[in-house]
């Protein structure tokens, strides 16, 4: 007869909760804003909201992760140079762009 947990019946989840989409998020964030350092109110939202997509969109998105993950070290290869430079050329254009629009 197998042992009963005393915790089985009270409904308790026994597992811990994972944070770490809400830290991947947070963490995109900052890191949009540090890559420029904005001090007005309105282009650190910008930095915050387009800068923050665009890291996690480059570097932590599903599509990326699934070729980052790919057998072929090829294909490895190019989805992180892809990434890289993606993002790279998505903060030097677009995000000062933005900043001037929001001035």
């Amino acid at each position: 007869m197998a042992m009963r947990s005393p915790l089985q019946g009270l409904n308790i989840p026994l597992h811990r909760r994972s944070w770490f989409q809400l830290q991947l998020a947070v963490g995109s964030i900052l890191v949009g804003w540090l890559w420029h350092r904005p001090t007005e109110i309105g282009q650190i939202a910008v930095s915050c909201l387009l800068g923050g997509l665009a890291v996690w969109f480059f570097l932590a998105s599903p599509i990326i992760w699934h070729f980052g993950n790919h057998r072929m070290p090829i294909v490895r290869g190019i989805a992180l140079i892809v990434a890289v430079v993606g993002l790279v050329a998505f903060m030097r254009t677009v995000i000062p762009y933005a900043h001037a629009l929001v001035q």
